[in-house]
């Protein structure tokens, strides 16, 4: 079986988070080309991640800054959003999470079998999601008008 590589999986996230934002956020986004050499710590203060099993072993994690993540929460629930509290953490956990599905149906379409966690969200500074050992890593950067944020995927195979 041959894995897909790491551009066909950019371009899968990017349709992904393209449809999610247009379908449930309403927030104008692009994505940027994936990075050539991520940064080992990226500058975000919220974080949410899914884990992946089955055929693969790995995570995908949505990294925002403060701005990016009050914007996103906000146009998903209708409100202005001025802290990372629950609410917050809740609607970045369901980006993720829908994102997470998207990759497992692109997955599937390639004969890939993957399953899913539930979401785990970090807030603060100075953290990176590990764990996965052996897994490459691609971090595509995307934006909204409140700033960049970073999708990564950590994929181990087999």
């Amino acid at each position: 079986m041959t894995h897909p590589e790491a551009a066909e999986l950019a371009v899968a996230l990017a349709a992904g988070l393209q449809e999610i934002f247009v379908g449930m956020v309403m927030l104008d986004i692009s994505a940027l080309p994936p990075l050539a050499e991520p940064p080992r710590l990226l500058p975000a203060q919220l974080t949410s991640s899914i884990g992946l099993g089955g055929a693969i072993r790995g995570a995908l994690a949505l990294h925002c800054p403060r701005a990016v993540a009050l914007s996103i929460a906000g146009a998903m629930l209708g409100i202005e959003v001025e802290e990372l509290d629950a609410d917050t953490q809740d609607a970045i956990g369901e980006i993720a999470n829908m994102l997470a599905g998207h990759l497992k149906i692109a997955l599937a379409a390639a004969g890939i079998a993957v399953h899913l966690a539930v979401p785990t969200t970090v807030t603060g500074a100075g953290y990176r999601i590990g764990g996965v050992g052996g897994a490459a890593r691609l971090v595509a950067p995307f934006h909204i008008a409140a700033g960049e944020f970073w999708v990564e995927l950590l994929i181990a195979w087999g």
